[in-house]
């Protein structure tokens, strides 16, 4: 070119003119070291058709980040909207990123070039930049989210989660659909954010979207107490809000230097929750052995007025229960001491069987307050039709036991005259015969429930009406 007497850039123009736009480029960077050179590659690029163009962007970004990289960010950021990926551009940044880091770290500056310009803003601004006009890979948005990590100011990344973090989140336990739609994955800035030791705040905000309002408030309690009462107030759980304030005030029990500033700051939690959610009870546990209560002479007098209201009121109801057991024991004496008497020509309300002949002695009979008499198959076939399906069930299988107790007893009579049912078996035998009363006894078929719920219904079947 020297001999010729033209410089790299006409030579580059040149080359850019025959639609060589890959070698215009390298004529630019070899021509020039330093910005100049990657100044009159990014002219070559911005002038150039981007369909053709495109492929280059993403070959030569690495060279031209390191030469000019607030220069090659307006490029990139604003070939954007024509369709330069960002995606494909993060190898690059990453590359920049990765010997910015290199050169930071060494001592004597052996690492160190003239061939590359240190920029700690250029990929951050690029990132920023593309998500502002709409990008919406999770890809930049991680990377972005390492990059503030790394930073030692908070505010950035602070803001960047107040503005782009799914709103609306912490109310529940689980992750929402909308969490699971946005290009912001919480979980890995939330492990980036941890594993820095550093940007609490910003941990804590994503603790509280992520559903772990637990963990927000332990770690916020460190950093900010402020932030740790706000978020507890923000919980519509009850359950969780009173586990939340007394870790609240166990911390700030902790944090006192003697007892007066013990008293003190638990007094402070208790008047900020309020006496539905923590009472004086709570967190008696946290205070000192021997301490002034003065500061909570309030809160103790309320605590023993409403103990005192609550033995009040369960005295009263133990009178009452009193009351009912004394009415219960007097109507169960009555009910021991009466007896209804039933005359010789009494008839089964349902059959109109005698219901003292002797042909019915093996069967039982009831008889009702209400003067009604009833042999006991003839109760079972009038109450059994109004049963459920499970008590129907019970009482064939009760049925059937008894039957096969009786069947027993029966067979060992026949064969010894002195032999009878053991002691174990009658107990079963009896209890089978309540459980069996109780289904089918219970009240009056004639005059109880079953009457009442049988009032709609016919006398006798249509067919039969009608015939």
């Amino acid at each position: 070119m020297g001999a010729h007497d033209i410089n790299a850039s006409e030579y580059a123009g040149c080359i850019s003119s025959s639609s060589d736009i890959g070698a215009a480029i390298s004529a630019s960077l070899d021509g020039y070291f330093g910005p100049d050179g990657a100044l009159g590659a990014i002219r070559v690029l911005s002038e150039a058709p981007f369909e053709q163009a495109e492929p280059c962007y993403y070959k030569f970004a690495p060279l031209l980040l390191a030469r000019a990289p607030m220069a090659s960010v307006k490029c990139f950021l604003a070939k954007y909207s024509e369709g330069l990926s960002p995606s494909k551009l993060l190898p690059a940044l990453m590359q920049y990123d990765s010997r910015r880091r290199e050169l930071l770290l060494s001592k004597d500056g052996a690492n160190s070039s003239a061939d590359f310009v240190d920029d700690s803003n250029a990929s951050v601004s690029y990132l920023e930049g593309v998500i502002r006009l709409g990008c919406r890979s999770t890809a930049v948005y991680t990377y972005l989210i390492r990059l503030y990590a790394a930073m030692d100011d908070e505010t950035p990344l602070h803001r960047f989660l107040s503005v782009h973090m799914p709103s609306n989140l912490g109310a529940s336990s689980g992750p929402s659909r909308r969490m699971r739609s946005s290009p912001l994955d919480m979980n890995y800035a939330l492990r980036a954010i941890l594993k820095t030791g550093r940007h609490f705040r910003s941990a804590v905000k994503l603790y509280v979207a992520l559903g772990m309002r637990q963990k927000a408030v332990q770690l916020a309690i460190n950093v900010d107490p402020s932030v740790a009462r706000e978020i507890t107030r923000q919980s519509s759980n009850p359950e969780e809000q009173k586990h939340l304030w007394l870790m609240i005030a166990r911390s700030a029990a902790a944090g006192g230097s003697d007892g007066k500033d013990v008293v003190a700051s638990v007094a402070s939690v208790l008047n900020e929750c309020g006496p539905d959610v923590l009472s004086i009870e709570n967190v008696l546990p946290f205070l000192p052995d021997f301490t002034h209560i003065d500061q909570l002479q309030g809160d103790i007098c309320l605590a023993l007025t409403a103990y005192s209201s609550e033995i009040e009121q369960c005295m009263k109801d133990m009178s009452k229960c009193e009351q009912v057991c004394a009415d219960l024991r007097k109507e169960i004496n009555r009910l021991e001491a009466s007896s209804v008497s039933v005359a010789d020509s009494a008839k089964c309300a349902s059959t109109k069987t005698p219901l003292l002949s002797l042909e019915s002695d093996g069967e039982g009979r009831y008889v009702f307050p209400s003067g009604h008499a009833f042999m006991e198959s003839a109760l079972k076939d009038a109450v059994k039709p109004h049963l459920n399906e499970q008590q129907s069930s019970r009482m064939e299988d009760i049925v059937g036991s008894i039957d096969k107790l009786l069947v027993q007893a029966n067979n060992k009579v026949s064969a010894d005259s002195t032999s009878m049912l053991r002691p174990e078996e009658e107990d079963q035998l009896e209890n089978l015969q309540c459980d069996l009363d109780g289904l089918i006894a219970a009240e009056c078929p004639l005059t109880g429930a079953i009457m009442i719920d049988s009032i709609d219904k016919t006398f006798a079947d249509d067919d039969e009406a009608y015939a």
